[in-house]
């Protein structure tokens, strides 16, 4: 089931996870998720899924695949949801 899901689902699923404090499963899913995560998929993504995606990956200490799919992350990021 959650190997199905989409970046924008998954990042939700890790947001629930995190609220009810289930931080190993959380992170689990956040890596799962970064092994997958594309230019394709990041622009698919709302602005606050966005930024989601991008606070909870600093949360966990959780790296994106690589430096350039980050910095296309926070180039997508409305210049008023940046920090």
């Amino acid at each position: 089931a959650a190997e199905t899901l989409s970046l924008g689902d998954r990042v939700a699923l890790v947001g629930v996870l995190a609220v009810g404090q289930q931080t190993q499963s959380a992170r689990a899913q956040l890596q799962a998720a970064m092994r997958r995560v594309d230019a394709r998929s990041l622009r698919a993504l709302t602005p606050g899924t966005l930024g989601d995606l991008l606070a909870l990956a600093d949360a966990f200490d959780v790296a994106f695949p690589d430096p350039a799919t980050k910095r296309l992350a926070e180039h997508l990021l409305p210049p008023a949801k940046r920090h």
